[in-house]
């Protein structure tokens, strides 16, 4: 299969790197903003060909599939017109910032014949098929609450000098958040109810979001923020025991609690990209437009439960100022979290 990638920064290199390990797989091209850095990026991972116009990559008749690493407010675009170009495409998450957007994306998927699929890479490693097993095999019993945490401490500096720094990118939502979300779309079936949030919103960009839901008889945290260090780490708590998950966005080892404690570490194959390089390369081959791991209907559910919480931080400049108070005042803690989706349940 020839790739091409739309997109050459960091995220992209690794994809590259891991793409060699894929069989059957090369990098036909490889398109950036200048042509000095696709061509950078050309040497160093064997590129046949180094464009300065995305474009390019879809107007190439050699490339077969596509993976978007675009800022995210940019993928709608460009994945539709790979799709319109009958092109496979994997795409960076989240894939779409819209329940609009992804709906179109999914009707042009199926319109055109062709694969499209969520770079979820977090549902395509060893560990996680081991948690779907404890689950299925009824170890911890029925699921009562799902606590998911992903937080990074950076600068205002660096955050506002990062395609993060412009509000339309939804902030820590979508670039760490949305990795809580899927944790918690793939263990859930009941509709998403929104409870409560807790936000830190500074010049409209999304620092820190805290949001309590239920699904049913489970009640679900979303902890995400660019301005704060901690674990990253999924609690997913039953009737009959607990499974903690470690780190949540690259997951290799838990610990399962019960009568008796497991601890279980699972090395990734390769690295935590070839999972899902090989099942998009599989589904391909396969003819498939969709993944079941990350079907277009979790792909689309995630983004409805990404939008609801979006649409909840949308206020004016007086309520921002008194949500920042009250961030200050009830700094969330591990303890805070568990007592409040406790309340929930």
């Amino acid at each position: 299969m020839k790739w091409g990638i739309i997109g050459a920064g960091r995220i992209a290199h690794r994809f590259a790197s891991s793409l060699k390990h894929v069989e059957g797989c090369t990098l036909q091209a490889v398109s950036c903003r200048t042509l000095q850095k696709a061509e950078i990026f050309q040497k160093e991972h064997h590129a046949l060909k180094a464009y300065d116009s995305f474009d390019a990559i879809v107007n190439d008749p050699h490339v077969e599939a596509v993976y978007i690493s675009t800022p995210h407010q940019f993928h709608y675009a460009w994945i539709m017109k790979c799709l319109q170009a009958h092109k496979a495409v994997l795409v960076e998450k989240p894939a779409c910032l819209s329940v609009e957007e992804m709906q179109s994306v999914i009707h042009c998927a199926k319109e055109n014949h062709c694969l499209f699929m969520e770079a979820m890479k977090c549902r395509f490693t060893p560990l996680y098929e081991k948690v779907k097993e404890v689950i299925n095999e009824d170890r911890i019993g029925k699921i009562t609450q799902i606590n998911t945490s992903f937080c990074n401490a950076a600068s205002i500096d660096a955050i506002e000098n990062s395609y993060l720094g412009d509000p339309a990118s939804l902030g820590c939502l979508s670039d760490l958040g949305i990795y809580c979300i899927s944790w918690i779309e793939d263990f859930t079936k009941e509709d998403m109810i929104l409870k409560h949030v807790y936000a830190n919103v500074k010049n409209r960009v999304n620092l820190y979001t805290c949001a309590y839901m239920q699904s049913g008889d489970i009640a679900c945290v979303m902890e995400c923020g660019m301005d704060r260090e901690k674990e990253k780490i999924v609690t997913i708590k039953g009737t009959k025991g607990t499974i903690v998950v470690r780190p949540l966005h690259r997951a290799f080892q838990m610990t399962v609690t019960t009568d008796v404690v497991d601890e279980i570490e699972i090395p990734y194959v390769v690295d935590d990209f070839y999972g899902e390089i090989k099942a998009f390369v599989d589904c391909c081959k396969k003819g498939n437009i969709e993944n079941d791991h990350i079907s277009h209907a979790a792909s689309l559910r995630c983004t409805e439960v990404m939008e609801m919480i979006q649409k909840s931080l949308s206020y004016d400049e007086k309520t921002l100022l008194l949500l920042e108070k009250e961030e200050k005042q009830y700094h969330l803690q591990e303890k805070d979290i568990e007592r409040l989706a406790m309340s929930l349940s």
